[in-house]
C-alpha cells in the first residue's frame, strides 16, 4: 500500500488547522463580547498551534517540502516557498505571545483580555491567509515538482516529525472543543 501523496497529506492538515482557526475566532468574539472563556479551552487551542501546527505542519514544510521542491528548481529566495516561510516566522511571533497569556496563572484584567482578543484575530487571519496561499501556490507546486522517486523518503521524513512532536490534545478532546466553541 502507498502512502497518500504529500500535497494531500498537507490538504488534510490544512482543514485541521481551518477547524481550530475558526475556534481561535470564536474564543476571540467571545473575550470581546465580555463573555468567559475557558482558559483549558485557550490552553488546548493554543497547545494545538504549537505542537500540531509549528512543530508538525511547519515543520514538514520547512525541512522536507520547501528543500524538497528547491533541490527540483523552484525558486527559494523569492517567491511562494519565501512567502510561506516569511508567514510561519510571524505565525511563530504570534503563537509565543498568544501562549504566555494563555498560560497565566493569575485572572486576566480587562488589559490581557484585549491582548488576547487582538492576537488571536492576528494569528487567525494570518493562518487564513497563509492557509490560501499554501493552496493556492504550494499544493499545486508539489504536484508537478516533486519527484515521484523522492514520495516514499518524504512520507518517512513526515512519520518522524509526527513522531517526534509532543503530544497534543487527542482527537476526541479536540471535537470536543469544537463542539463547545462552534455553534452547531
Amino acid at each position: 500500500m502507498s502512502a497518500a501523496h504529500p500535497a494531500d497529506v498537507i490538504v488534510e492538515e490544512h482543514k485541521r488547522i481551518a477547524r481550530m482557526v475558526e475556534v481561535l475566532s470564536r474564543l476571540a468574539e467571545r473575550v470581546d463580547a465580555g463573555q468567559n472563556v475557558d482558559r483549558a479551552d485557550v490552553r488546548t487551542t493554543v497547545q494545538f498551534f504549537r505542537n500540531f501546527v509549528d512543530l508538525g505542519h511547519h515543520e514538514k514544510e520547512e525541512s522536507v517540502l520547501i528543500p524538497e521542491l528547491a533541490r527540483a528548481g523552484v525558486s527559494y529566495p523569492e517567491g511562494p516557498l519565501a512567502e510561506i516561510s516569511a508567514d510561519h516566522k510571524q505565525e511563530r511571533y504570534l503563537m509565543r505571545s498568544l501562549r504566555h497569556a494563555a498560560l497565566q496563572n493569575v485572572e486576566w484584567s480587562v488589559d490581557d483580555q484585549k491582548h488576547f482578543a487582538n492576537i488571536a484575530r492576528e494569528l487567525a487571519a494570518l493562518q487564513r491567509a497563509h492557509l490560501s496561499r499554501e493552496n493556492a501556490a504550494l499544493i499545486p507546486l508539489l504536484r508537478t515538482h516533486l519527484p515521484a522517486d523522492r514520495l516514499a523518503s518524504v512520507a518517512r521524513e513526515f512519520e518522524v516529525i509526527d513522531a517526534g512532536r509532543e503530544e497534543d490534545a487527542s482527537d476526541a478532546e479536540l471535537e470536543a472543543l469544537i463542539a463547545r466553541v462552534l455553534p452547531a
